[in-house]
């Protein structure tokens, strides 16, 4: 179970196959030049405000820009975050003000396959239209206005359905021609202020991280949290108000996340609307939480996202939320299957495993999840997320499928899944005969692939999931981005290392 807001579309460093219609004498290139050259040049410093306001609220979002360096904030209601880059490393201050690197993928894994297409049409106005598109035909398609090559109107589409950009109306922002007011769905934003040399250097440094979210009490350095083992999920007892109930720990959510009905419960007021294409299309709201209670520990002022989640009981445990990256950002933690516990440590307190089976792995943690690299067969998976809230072994989504189709050509039966959103889903299930996850290879494992229609938008290749995590002793250090596998006595036995 995943939640990954900041999911996108990746159209950099892919190859592209480029057609066009008959009555057309332009390529891509030359219409985004021509584009560019009706924008003017952008200046090497400058500032700039766009407002938005629609049926979830009002937003406020500032650019700075020095040179290659950016800085982007962004503001709705109580909420606040960033995101940049900075000398060349791209970086994010998460709403509840944690700063993280984004980094990039190691680069050894197959690029996207992209078909570029031109046209040239007459409706909703006349246009060039560049169209960009995976081999599942989801992508973009972008309208250019054939006689200012303005860029008018951005439709993103899929098997979820499309989102449109429109562009109404142009204006004068210094020497640069760009767009004034725009719509995206039923939101309306408009550009407010464009400040050329409005930057200073100060504007563009990366802010530090603003506080330290979990709380040990004064004087405990370390705290053992108990855990109930379902079905290779594990769950912990959190206290939210005045309820003490249940939250999967959950590896592979962006956040916390607590359900609509724990969150009416409580009477807490939803901020920040959004609506998103996960399992299904659904609507993902934030709120700020006073306090938040596991064991000892305690987190205060918390921003959590508010979702569907799978309503089924397992054995007597009813999930009300999910514990992920802003519990586990700044600890080191151990989760420990045998003894069915969670023991927990400051960041800067957390000791490597010593056990010489331990196999230590290097993570990326840009979306807020960790991801790691492992491989099937010949193919290579950079983005699989180490998920705790995923009851298979491994699950994977189209964009790794639409790359390595041939991955998956035993197909052994159907398994149902059910993901942030709350409806179940059907998938096929498959054998794969050779799973290498650093030096280990796992032989004859089952993976799922879940089908387009239910993650469609994830820029991930998958989830190692709860029932693989099982077979470790599993060490978390996210401050230095790594993870620690250590083979349970039952486990050895199933593995051959390499």
């Amino acid at each position: 179970m995943r939640v990954m807001l900041a999911a996108f579309f990746l159209f950099s460093a892919c190859f592209v196959q480029v057609t066009a219609g008959a009555d057309t004498v332009l390529t891509a290139q030359e219409i985004r030049n021509k584009a560019a050259a009706a924008a003017g040049a952008e200046p090497f410093n400058y500032r700039e405000t766009i407002v938005g306001t629609g049926p979830f609220g009002e937003s406020k979002s500032v650019i700075f820009r020095g040179g290659k360096n950016v800085r982007r904030t962004y503001d709705r209601g109580a909420l606040h975050s960033e995101s940049g880059t900075f000398h060349g490393d791209d970086w994010e201050q998460t709403e509840n003000g944690l700063t993280l690197v984004v980094p990039d993928d190691p680069g050894k894994a197959k690029t996207e396959y992209i078909t570029t297409t031109i046209t040239h049409v007459t409706a909703p106005f006349d246009a060039y239209v560049i169209s960009e598109t995976n081999p599942r035909a989801a992508g973009t398609r972008s309208y250019y206005d054939s006689t200012t090559f303005q860029r008018r109107r951005i439709e993103d589409f899929g098997a979820g359905g499309t989102t449109v950009t429109n562009y109404d109306d142009f204006g004068q922002f210094g020497t640069r021609t760009l767009p004034k007011r725009w719509t995206v769905g039923t939101a309306h934003y408009e550009r407010t202020e464009y400040v050329a040399g409005g930057t200073t250097d100060a504007d563009v440094v990366p802010p530090a991280t603003r506080r330290q979210l979990v709380e040990f009490p004064s004087g405990v350095r370390s705290a053992d949290l108990p855990l109930t083992v379902v079905d290779h999920s594990v769950y912990v007892r959190v206290t939210i108000g005045s309820r003490t109930v249940d939250f999967k720990l959950d590896t592979g959510a962006s956040g916390i996340v607590i359900s609509p009905e724990l969150a009416r419960d409580l009477a807490l007021p939803l901020e920040d609307k959004t609506d998103v294409l996960i399992a299904k299309r659904t609507t993902i709201a934030r709120a700020i939480v006073p306090d938040i209670g596991i064991g000892p520990l305690h987190m205060h002022n918390i921003m959590v996202d508010v979702t569907p989640l799978p309503t089924f009981t397992d054995y007597g445990v009813k999930m009300y939320g999910l514990l992920g990256f802003d519990f586990l950002a700044q600890l080191g933690v151990t989760l420990d299957y045998s003894r069915k516990m969670l023991h927990v440590v400051p960041a800067a307190d957390y000791a490597p495993p010593t056990d010489p089976s331990t196999l230590a792995l290097d993570v990326r943690l840009g979306h807020r999840v960790p991801m790691l690299t492992i491989t099937v067969g010949d193919a290579v998976a950079e983005r699989m997320v180490l998920d705790s809230g995923s009851d298979f072994e491994l699950d994977f989504f189209d964009y790794f499928s639409r790359r390595y189709p041939k991955a998956f050509k035993d197909e052994v039966g159907k398994v149902r899944a059910s993901g942030i959103g709350g409806r179940p889903f059907e998938a096929p299930l498959f054998t794969l005969h050779d799973v290498g996850i650093g030096r280990l290879h796992f032989q004859d494992f089952y993976a799922a692939e879940f089908p387009s229609t239910t993650y469609e938008r994830m820029d991930a290749d998958g989830l190692v999931g709860g029932a693989m995590m099982e077979l470790f002793t599993v060490g978390l250090d996210y401050t230095n981005g790594r993870i620690y596998l250590t083979p349970r006595d039952m486990t050895k036995r199933a593995l051959q290392d390499k």
